[in-house]
């Protein structure tokens, strides 16, 4: 069976209610690593849990959509500095980077909080660049970057509560399931 196959499996199990651990256990050595199969599983989106925390995930989407408005507004700086041709091709590829956000989002993708995550902890450093010509503002990027951080996390862990950093669970090198 090929990636697209078991995974299309095995969102039919788990939609028929059976549990994370049997499904694991059914598919696993049929093909696919048991890395990439407890992947799958802990991706897959709960409806319950999606519904009972639709206002978190609705906070997420609105961040995104000020993130993409923000980067917009940079590439029109941009466009002012540099050439009319170059600022659009910028603000084109921050808007549509950060829409793969916004759509990750609506559709409750765990990759979309796995990579706000990661890029958002690659860029805390970057707030301490100017830290010493504008504390304040350093310290308020910096609040902020951590802010978005927990809060991703939270939700994360809401909707998607397999995941460890941003991989499933492991427990003595076996994958462990909510349920």
């Amino acid at each position: 069976m090929n990636k697209k196959e078991v995974k299309a499996e095995i969102q039919q199990s788990l939609s028929r209610g059976e549990s994370k651990s049997r499904v694991f256990h059914q598919f696993s050595g049929k093909g696919l690593s048991d890395r990439v199969i407890a992947n799958l599983i802990a991706s897959h989106a709960n409806p319950e849990l999606c519904d009972r925390h639709a206002k978190l995930i609705d906070a997420m989407i609105v961040i995104s959509w000020l993130q993409l408005a923000l980067g917009v507004l940079i590439g029109i700086g941009l466009a002012i500095d540099l050439s009319l041709t170059a600022g659009l091709i910028i603000t084109g590829l921050i808007a549509g980077f950060c829409y793969l956000f916004v759509w990750g989002f609506t559709h409750n993708k765990a990759w979309a909080y796995n990579a706000t995550i990661l890029l958002s902890i690659v860029n805390l450093p970057k707030g301490l660049e100017d830290f010493g010509s504008s504390p304040i503002s350093s310290l308020v990027g910096l609040t902020l970057g951590a802010g978005l951080i927990a809060f991703t996390w939270y939700v994360r862990s809401k909707l998607f509560p397999d995941f460890a950093f941003i991989s499933p669970k492991k427990v003595k090198g076996q994958f462990v399931f909510s349920s």
